[in-house]
């Protein structure tokens, strides 16, 4: 989990709130096996989230690193399940405005901000 909490959800750095999966409550689970394999189980923030190839390869890479894990595999959902009360504490109390809307006003699109991404966190 430590490892994890290295990797930031991009929807919350494009919003100028970076917070790491393990903030979100984006990490559902993850198992490790004797054999050096770890499953990680991640709860997508939405169904159409296209980030997801870049959040299996950061969770991957951060796992990677630990000496002994021999290979590890992302499982993602289908983005049904999360919701900002799966945030820590610590990240819902420093949200200061909720990321919800898919269009917002035209400056928030021309700078990417996470509403344009479509992202909900």
């Amino acid at each position: 989990m430590a490892r994890l909490a290295t990797v930031h959800d991009p929807c919350s750095v494009a919003s100028g709130r970076p917070l790491s999966l393990v903030d979100m409550g984006m990490v559902k689970r993850v198992t490790v096996g004797d054999d050096g394999t770890v499953d990680i189980y991640l709860r997508l923030t939405s169904p159409a989230c296209y980030l997801m190839p870049y959040l299996e390869s950061e969770s991957t890479r951060a796992v990677s690193e630990i000496s002994g894990v021999h290979r590890v595999t992302v499982h993602p959902d289908e983005g049904l399940d999360w919701s900002p009360r799966l945030m820590s504490d610590a990240a819902r109390a420093g949200r200061s405005l909720p990321i919800v809307s898919t269009t917002g006003p035209a400056e928030e699109r021309r700078t990417g901000s996470a509403t344009s991404l479509g992202c909900r966190g």
